[in-house]
Formats: C-alpha cells, structure tokens, sequence
C-alpha cells in the first residue's frame, strides 16, 4: 500500500492552521477555559487538520482484484507457416482463460495493433487486422500492451511467435522496471532454403577515371548455385555465375568510375533454389569527382602512361624540380616517386613534401627501382619518416651473411682531389660508410694496393665497425698501380670464405702497369664471386675496368666526381649481399584486402628492395619471405604508400604486361588520395518509409534568405522534389517518402531568385527489412527477456495460464473520505457548543467517583490498635496525590451543591 499526495505543499497548512486557532483563542480566552471551550478548541484544531489533508488530494494504491493479460501474436511473414496454428492456440487458451481474469490479443509485426480487447470474456475468431509482416517489431507490440495494462505492477504478457524476433534491451529493461512479467510459446518453423545479398560496399568517394573497387557479401543456409548481377544506375553491368557455401560468401567487382556525380550500384542474386526473394537485392553509392591531379617526379617520361591509363591527370617532374614551398604542391592531390635517389634534391625540397603531406593532406606513392630505398640513400632521412616502412634491415632474421673485399688504389694520383679533399680521403670515408651497412654474420677485408698489395683491414667478422674504419683511416698514398696482386689475394681469400655471398669493390684511378689479371676475373665468376669496379677520374683505365667487371660479373662505374664515392660504395654492398636486394622470382601474396578488393591474384615478381614495416603500417602485399611489397599508413594528414619492386619491367615484367597494370598502379595512387572537399556536407538516411535529408554548411559562408530544395531519384527512376527548412545557421533539414528498396540519387540546390547559387549531391540507400535477414535479430532474445522480467516458456495449452502472475492494482483518491470526515467532524463541534452537555457529564463524573470510593468500613479500634509505620518517599507522593485528589472531590461536591441550589430556585 502505497500513499501519495497530489499537492503535498498543502500539509504546510497544517501548523499554520493550528497556530492561528491557538491565537485565537488565546486573544478572547481571559480566565481557566471550561470544559466546553477546551472541547472546542481540540474538535476545532482536527477539523482543520483534515481539511488540509483533503486539500493535499491523497490517494493510495489498493487491489482491484484483477489478474490483466495479454497474448501477442506474431504476424510477420517469417511466421507465414505457422500462423494458422498460432491463431489455433490463442482461440483455445483464451476459452480457457481463468474466471475473474482479464486478458485481450495484440497482434504484431512491422506494426502492432489491438485484435482483441480486454475482457473477462475476450472473443477472439482470427486476425482481421491489417498488419505489416515486413518485420518483427516485437518493441512497439511491448510497448503498447505495457501501455493498456489497467495500472503498474499488473498482469503478464505472453509472446506467441515463430522465435525469430527480438526486442530492444531498453525495452526489455522498462518492462522489468514495471513488474510485467514476459512469458513466451514458440512454434517452431521449417526451414527454408535462402541465400540473402547481406551488403554492398564501395569507396563513398571517388575520382573520375579511377577505379571503383566493390565488393558483395551474400549469406546462405545451404549450398547453391546462382547468378550474381551487377547493376549501374538501374543498367545492367557484370553478371557472374557463382557457387555458394554455407555461410558467409564474398565476391569482388571493379567498374571504372566514367563521369562525375552520384553513381548507384545494386546488386542481385538469383538462383531457382532461393526460396525467399525479398533480401536478394543491396545497394550502395558513391561520389565521383573530377579526375584528379597527381606530380610524377621521375627520371624517365615513359612510366607516365601507366598513370595515365588508370584516368589520373599527370604532370611529370624531374627530382632536382621539386618544389621547395610547401604551396607549390596545392595544385596536386597526390605525388608518386619514381626511382628516386634522396640525393637528387636537397633538403628543403624534401622538407617541403613532408610538410605537403603531414599537412595539406596529399598523398605520396614511393616506387622502387635501383635508386630507391636502401640503393636510394633513404635511411634516416625525412623520406623514410614518411614511408611505412624502414630501410634498416640489419637485424631481421634469416638474411644471407655477406663477404666482402675493398680493394683501394692507394698510388699517389690517389692524393690529387678538389677542394681541399683527396681522392684517398674520400675513398677511405667510402669504404667506411660500406661497413656501417653490413651485420655482424658478414666478413670484410679492405685491400691497400699500389704496386703491391698489403691489408688494411684483415679478412675479419664486422663485429667491432669503429675498429675497422680506424684501420682503414691508417692508409696511406703512395707508389706506382698493379692490378694482379690486389686482385690475386681477394679471389684467394673469397674463395676460401664460406658464405653464401661473395662480392668485392675494386677502385683505382690510373693506369696497371701489370698485366694477365683477366684471367683472375674469369675464374671469379666461374666460383660465384662477383667483381664490380670503379674507375675515379679522367686518367683512370675505364675500358680496362668496365671488361674486368663484365668478365667478373658485377657493375662498372665512372666518375669524374669523386663526392660519387661514398653513395658507390654503399650501394654496392647493399647490391652484393642478400640484406637489402632480392633477385629472384616469386608470386606476391595478398595479406590485406582493402587495397586490393578487385583482384584476386598477382603476376610474379623477379625482385624487391628488402625493408621492414613499421608497428603501426598496413602490409597488403609481401613476399614469400614475409617482406612488405605493399604497404601503407596515414601520416600527419596525408597517407603513403610504398611499392618496394620497381615500376620499369627491370623486376615487373610480367606485371607492366598484365591487362590490370594500369588499374593497380592507378589504384595504389587513389589508395593515398585525399578527401574531396566539397562545399558543405549533404546526408540522408531511411528509416521506415521516410527519408531524412541534412544539409550542414559553414554558416559564415551561406547567404541569407536562400531557396534550399532536393530533387530525389528513386530506385525505380520516378523523381520527387522536397524543400529543406534551416532548423538552425548553416543547417538545412527536411523529410521525403521512400516506399522502395535500394539505391536513391539526391540533388540538391540553393538559389537565389531564380539563379542557382550552389549544388550538392549525394545518395541514400534502404535495405529489405530485418525480418528477411536470416542471420537473426540482433537484441535481446526471448531467453533474455523472460529472465530480465522473471517470465518462463509455456510448452503446453494446459499450463497456458498456470503461472501466478500479480493481480492488478489501482489508486484510490481519499479526497472525499476527509471531505466527509471533516464535515461530520464539524458538525459534532458545533453540537458540542450548542447542547447543554456539561450538567450531564459533571454528575456522571461525580457518580463514577462516588462509586469508586466505596468500600468496606474499618473499625476505629483497628485503626488504633495499627501501630504507626515510618513512611518513606514514596508513600509521601501517594498521600500528597490523595490529598489532592480529595480537594478537586470537594471542589466538584461544591459545584454540584450550586447547581442544585439552582434548580430549585
């Protein structure tokens, strides 16, 4: 039971009212008050109380003894073949209903309706109301009978449906709160063969020639073979046969995206074993662009029409033309490195790009190629702060050990130089970056020649770098040139060395006065050691050193600029071992789809430049050996992309001649291409059978008292057109209907008296409802729903109405029950004032003390031959109390002496 108040303000009266009665009576009250008035006064004081209790409106909550229930039948269409056995079941548990119960019929499903009303006698004959079987919106059917039950805490709810639906856990947690307890009888249902087009899904924005990459999820309870079809703004434009598994089962589409606008895609799937068509279709769209701008910086013009292939407006540099102004590259959306040396610019140019990409959001596509990555000089420098990958590969596992010789001429032509720099000098400071890149499993041996050769370095382990670049700090120039010698011993040592790689670098720049090391050469390659030379200078053999390297199977370089040096001599022995450059052939292996949804294999590859990725990189395609070929990240803004083979055929043959060439290179290159940015943002979505449009643009940017109206193309073509209201500054809303499935193109436009200031577009999608998913519902199942609301599973007719549910309850105004009170009250006050009642209660008082006080008389030689007793404080208190007892019976034997004196008078 429980009390409540209206307007408990109202007891605030109460002391105020007993107060003013008690000053009242004060101010005309100047003697004892008889016993009239006190009477008054208290009769007075609980009249007023009363009335201020009827004023507050109290009520309590009371039994009404009656049990409310409801029964809510499911009538969606996944419930189709069961709903005549439903029906049958309510007929007869309603027959059956408890007397002095009440229950009614709620039936449900995209929308929910009352079949039958409450009644202690409901008649329920079919369902005759027209519901939606389009869904299962088991919530609104909760909701309503929640809403009809006669009070709180009343009746039950039992669901009778095929168990594929579900309900909202706010709702399941309302109805719990209210003590409604959720019962449940499911008739299951045969399973149907179906396969369902779960989802579609394309870039939301892209460039106009690029390539649309679209992918097509479609679920199945069973094997089967169909078609799937492809349709493009409502026209038809792949069709494929395809084979279905249990499950979930992806396929890949690529389109080309031909003009701008919003473009429409929908896909279907047909198959003679599908027994459910409704969830056969999904559509999607997207926002094509102009085509856009990308700044090819490369050594050669030919790579260009790889690009130009795949749609992209191309504008090709050189590296020394970089822009060294970060607002030079504004006009561009993305930048593509070609086989670029990082010293073929300088710092400032490079510290432009990275400004370019970390904050005006361009993108940045770095290919490999013999002047890239570790052969390009790019570790430690900004460009590979950019890439997702590093070129330090010394420690990764399993890389080939390495030996290598330097041979260095150390002749006195060696001391001539420019700029206060010595040929030898450089030449030393080159040998001694080569060792930095070697690890700690590879040998090095650094050979001193002029006309004999003698080691600067022993043929050794690089464990302790600083000691041997000491050592080659320790030669000297001096004395004639002889090629045998140096030659001689570096074969010999080489071929003794067991490693898997064997390379040496041999400098000089002048003339051998020696002869018949040719056949030193020879024999180096018939071993598997390779001899790559480097002539320095104008007055170097560059003949006699490129034949020496054709006959020793490596490289030749001449260099008139011996700065070259350094650079030379660490690309070789990047070259030479295994660490940094693969040479063989292999097929790249997809690791991440979301670059590469439209393909579902690669040609092989001869080569790659080794790197490793970084923690936070995403590697779409790598090696046999688990090294990235593919990989990118988002950095500042902006987002890379690194190819680590080459884009020239040297190690892309096979790819540069695939029919999809252009459209991956092209599609690399839009992987890292920046938003469109678009002149505010226009949104939609589809709920039911109404659509909501949002148009939000900056407010400083919008001009007063525009005409804002979208123009909305519906699936089937047929065109509306809605005016968007601005709810607030710079955002537009407004409301459209939307009765079919798939893809709708919006348009919107501002105008200005007639002309058209701006225009917008975009698209919005509605799926088949979720009742034809058959994956389910998501929400909280009936299992969770009885227990949230302490229900149970009725698996019988007979126990249909077995469980105890709490009877209903309502609230009882007390109002008129004190308004009552307190006139009955007030009555029997102004009787008491009025009606001589005091005569009365006096003598009766007197009487009932006469009779009180009677008693057997003692006699007076009793009391005498009583020998007094001490009395103690107690027994004082007793006889005071007599004593006082005694004068108010005199007192009252007074007053009834006058007032029979009265009478007889």
């Amino acid at each position: 039971m429980g009390f409540d108040f209206t307007y408990p303000w109202a007891l605030l009266l109460i002391p105020i009212g007993i107060l003013i009665i008690a000053l009242i009576n004060r101010r005309y009250t100047t003697h004892t008050p008889s016993l009239r008035r006190r009477v008054s006064l208290w009769m007075r004081l609980v009249v007023t109380c009363v009335l201020v209790l009827a004023i507050s409106m109290p009520s309590v909550m009371l039994p009404s003894g009656k049990v409310t229930r409801w029964i809510l039948l499911d009538m969606s269409d996944s419930s189709a073949p069961v709903q005549s056995e439903m029906q049958e079941n309510v007929k007869t548990a309603l027959e059956q209903l408890p007397e002095g119960e009440e229950a009614g019929v709620i039936v449900f499903g995209a929308n929910a309706m009352v079949e039958t009303p409450l009644s202690q006698s409901p008649s329920f004959t079919g369902v005759h109301t027209a519901i939606d079987g389009s869904g299962s919106d088991l919530d609104s059917a909760l909701m309503l009978a929640s809403a009809l039950m006669p009070s709180d805490n009343a009746g039950s709810i039992t669901v009778i449906t095929d168990g594929n639906v579900a309900a909202n856990q706010t709702t399941a947690n309302i109805i719990g709160a209210r003590g409604i307890q959720v019962d449940s009888m499911s008739i299951e249902t045969s399973q149907i063969t179906d396969a369902q087009l779960t989802e579609i899904t394309s870039p939301s924005t892209v460039y106009e020639g690029q390539t649309i990459p679209i992918q097509v999820v479609i679920d199945a309870n069973a094997a089967m073979e169909g078609s799937l079809v492809l349709y493009q703004n409502g026209e038809l434009t792949a069709t494929r046969d395809v084979k279905l598994s249990t499950g979930e089962n992806r396929f890949a589409f690529s389109d080309t995206a031909a003009k701008t606008g919003v473009v429409t895609y929908q896909a279907q799937f047909i198959s003679p074993s599908d027994m459910q068509s409704r969830n056969n279709r999904a559509s999607t769209h997207l926002q094509i662009s102009g085509a856009p701008t990308i700044l090819l910086v490369s050594q050669t013009d030919s790579i260009g029409s790889l690009f130009t292939a795949a749609g992209l407006k191309v504008e090709i540099i050189r590296a020394s033309e970089l822009p060294a102004t970060t607002e030079r590259y504004l006009p561009y959306d993305a930048i593509v490195l070609n086989n670029i040396d990082y010293e073929s610019a300088g710092s400032d140019q490079w510290g432009a790009l990275s400004s370019a990409v970390k904050t005006l959001s361009r993108g940045l596509c770095v290919l490999g190629g013999d002047s890239s990555y570790a052969l390009g000089n790019y570790r430690g420098t900004v460009l590979e702060e950019l890439m997702p990958v590093t070129i330090d590969v010394r420690n990764k596992l399993q890389v080939p050990a390495l030996s290598l010789i330097i041979a260095i001429d150390k002749s006195g032509s060696m001391t001539s130089g420019q700029f206060g720099l010595s040929r030898i000098e450089i030449a030393k400071e080159a040998a001694m970056q080569a060792v930095e890149v070697l690890s700690a499993q590879d040998n090095i041996g650094v050979i001193a020649f002029d006309d004999q050769a003698s080691w600067a370095v022993p043929f050794q382990k690089t464990t302790d770098i600083a000691a041997i670049q000491n050592m080659i700090g320790t030669i000297r120039a001096g004395g004639g040139t002889a090629f045998y010698s140096p030659l001689q011993a570096s074969f010999e040592t080489l071929a003794a060395a067991d490693t898997p790689q064997k390379h040496i670098i041999f400098l000089s720049d002048g003339q051998p006065g020696d002869s018949e090391f040719q056949d030193i050469a020879l024999a180096m390659k018939k071993t598997g050691i390779t001899l790559t030379t480097v002539a320095i200078g104008n007055d170097a053999n560059s003949e006699l050193m490129k034949l020496l390297s054709t006959l020793g199977g490596g490289r030749s370089y001449v260099t008139t600029e011996f700065d070259n040096l350094p650079k030379i001599f660490t690309k070789e022995t990047m070259l030479a071992g295994a660490s940094y450059v693969q040479n063989r052939i292999f097929t790249p292996v997809i690791t991440e789809n979301s670059t590469l949804t439209a393909y579902d294999g690669f040609p092989q590859l001869a080569g790659y430049l080794t790197t490793v990725e970084k923690p936070t990189a995403t590697v779409s395609l790598q090696s046999d050996m688990e090294d990235p070929i593919l990989s990118w990240w988002n950095v500042g803004t902006g987002k890379t992309i690194a190819w680590t083979s080459d884009a020239q055929g040297a190690w892309t043959e096979n790819f540069l001649s695939w029919e999809s060439a252009a459209s991956f290179f092209g599609g690399m290159v839009a992987k890292v291409l920046p938003g469109v940015d678009r002149e505010g943002e226009l949104s939609a979505t589809v709920q039911d059978s109404q659509m909501s449009i949002t148009y939000q643009i900056d407010p400083t940017s919008q001009q007063e008292g525009l005409e804002t109206t979208v123009t909305i193309v519906s699936p089937d073509g047929s065109e509306q057109e809605t005016t968007l209201t601005e709810v607030e500054p710079g955002i537009y809303e407004g409301k459209a209907q939307a009765e079919l499935e798939g893809a709708y193109a919006l348009r919107l436009s501002q105008s200005e008296e007639g002309t058209q200031v701006r225009s917008q577009e975009s698209g919005a999608v509605k799926t088949y409802a979720k009742e034809y998913d058959l994956r389910g519902e998501s929400g909280s199942t009936l299992a969770s729903l009885m227990q949230s609301t302490g229900g149970h599973e009725v698996t019988d007719l007979s126990s249909f109405w077995d469980q105890q549910v709490t009877s209903a309850q309502s609230r009882k105004s007390l109002f008129t029950i004190l308004l009552l009170l307190s006139l009955i009250l007030l009555l029997l006050d102004i009787a008491l004032r009025k009606l001589p009642w005091e005569d009365a209660f006096y003598q009766w008082m007197a009487k009932h003390r006469h009779v009180k006080q009677t008693g057997p008389k003692v006699s007076s030689e009793s009391k005498e031959s009583e020998a007094p007793k001490p009395k103690t404080k107690k027994a004082a208190k007793v006889d005071a109390q007599k004593a006082r007892n005694q004068a108010a019976e005199q007192t009252t034997d007074a007053l009834l002496s006058a007032l029979n004196a009265r009478k007889k008078k």
